[in-house]
């Protein structure tokens, strides 16, 4: 079979993968409940000590005792990027990389959020690629 030719079959597999990464939910424990939250719907996310802030697009915050090194490998494969110790950003929800002051990512909401130092090619390289 020549790997050029993609049948149906492959074809609907490959939407439902899709699907499937585009619908992905995730459970966020709170305090005082748990939350089903879309993947896709994480605008970035920020650690300190033991506890994570997940911001939502809808500008909900849920505070969670899980740490930032949790969510990153939670979110593997889902075009977040550690950009700083205490920052995770969703990709989709990037404006623009604003270089001076040591560089920071702007995010749609026109939120600014730090680059480290250390994080700052790899991100520029993941930017570049969108």
């Amino acid at each position: 079979m020549n790997s050029d030719h993609i049948t149906g079959g492959e074809i609907a597999l490959q939407v439902n993968i899709r699907i499937t990464l585009d619908d992905r939910r995730i459970c966020i424990a709170t305090a005082d409940e748990l939350h089903l939250v879309n993947v896709k719907d994480i605008v970035h996310c920020e650690g300190k000590k033991n506890y994570t802030t997940v911001y939502l697009k809808d500008k909900a915050k849920l505070v969670t005792s899980k740490t930032l090194a949790y969510f990153e490998e939670l979110l593997t494969g889902y075009d977040f990027c550690r950009v700083h110790q205490s920052s995770l950003v969703n990709m989709a929800f990037v404006k623009s990389f604003r270089k001076t002051g040591g560089g920071c990512v702007v995010l749609l909401d026109d939120t600014q959020i730090p680059v480290s130092t250390r994080k700052k090619d790899e991100f520029i390289k993941r930017l570049k690629a969108c």
